[in-house]
C-alpha cells in the first residue's frame, strides 16, 4: 500500500489507500561455486518478472511469467552478460518501475538504461502475486547465502481530481459478494481489487523550461496537480541539503 511512515495526515484524519505496484529489491549474494542459477522476482499484477542468473557464466535472463492453464509460461525479455559469474559476493538490485526492468549488479548495468515491456492491459493486483509473493528470491542447483535484503515500492500520487490531492483514486470498494461497502480498504479482502480497473489517470503536458513540481506526501501535497506547472524563470536558488529523515540528512550530491 502506498503509507509512508513519514507523512503526517493530521488533522484531517486517515487517509484512503491506493496499490503501489512499482517495486524493487535488493541484497548482497555470497555465490559458494560456479553452478547453478539465483534469480530475483518482483510481481506486478496478473504477471511475475524474473531476473535469473546463470552462477556459471554470469549471464543474467529477463523474464516475464504467466499462468496459463495452471503453469507457469516465461517469456524472455532480454539477456546480457554481468559479473555474477563464479564464487565471490555481489550487491544485486532488481526494478520494475513504470514498465521497465532494470538490473545493477556492483553499481554497474549490464542492460543499460533497461528492458521496457508493453505496460499491463488491466493492472489490477492479484491475491496469488501481489498478496502471497509480491517480492520473491530464489536458486536452484546453487550454492549461495542472501544477506542485506531490502524491498522499495515507488511513491503512489494521486490523480488530485478536482483539485483534492487527498481525494482517493478508487474512492469505494466493496466485496465481491456485492454485499456491505467496504469503507477502509482491507488488504486481505481480494475480491475488492478489480475496483482498480476503474481507477482514473492524470496526464501533464510539461512544456520547455517548465517544471511539474511534486510534494512527497502525496495526499496532503498542494503541488503541481493542483496548480500546474512553474516556469524556469519563477524558481529561485539551489537545493543543498536533505534534513529529514535524519538518517539520510546531508548534502545533496
Amino acid at each position: 500500500m502506498d503509507f509512508m511512515g513519514y507523512n503526517s495526515w493530521e488533522p484531517h484524519g486517515l487517509p484512503k489507500e491506493d496499490w503501489v505496484s512499482d517495486l524493487i529489491v535488493e541484497c548482497k549474494v555470497d555465490v559458494k561455486q560456479a553452478s547453478g542459477t539465483f534469480a530475483l522476482e518482483l510481481s506486478k499484477g496478473e504477471y511475475r518478472f524474473q531476473a535469473e542468473f546463470d552462477l556459471a557464466t554470469g549471464e543474467c535472463t529477463l523474464y516475464r511469467v504467466s499462468r496459463v492453464n495452471g503453469e507457469d509460461e516465461r517469456e524472455e525479455l532480454g539477456k546480457k552478460e554481468t559479473k555474477l559469474k563464479g564464487a565471490g559476493a555481489h550487491q544485486v538490485r532488481f526494478a520494475n518501475v513504470d514498465d521497465r526492468l532494470i538490473v545493477w549488479v556492483d553499481g554497474k548495468l549490464p542492460f543499460g538504461d533497461g528492458v521496457e515491456y508493453k505496460g499491463l492491459r488491466r493492472l489490477i493486483p492479484t491475491k496469488e502475486n501481489d498478496l502471497e509473493r509480491p517480492v520473491s528470491i530464489g536458486a536452484k542447483g546453487a550454492n549461495v547465502t542472501v544477506s542485506q535484503l531490502r524491498v522499495f515500492r515507488d511513491t503512489y500520487y494521486t490523480t488530485a481530481r478536482n483539485g483534492n490531492p487527498a481525494d482517493a483514486d478508487v474512492p469505494r470498494l466493496e466485496r465481491g459478494d456485492g454485499g456491505e461497502e467496504v469503507v477502509n480498504f482491507d488488504p486481505l479482502l481480494p475480491e475488492t481489487f478489480r475496483n482498480w480497473d476503474k481507477a482514473p489517470t492524470s496526464t501533464y503536458y510539461v512544456q520547455p523550461d517548465h517544471f511539474l513540481c511534486m510534494g512527497d506526501n502525496s495526499p496532503e501535497s498542494s503541488d503541481g496537480r493542483s496548480w500546474g506547472l512553474v516556469p524556469r524563470r519563477l524558481l529561485l536558488g539551489r537545493a543543498l541539503m536533505v534534513y529529514y529523515p535524519f538518517q539520510r540528512a546531508g548534502r545533496i550530491r
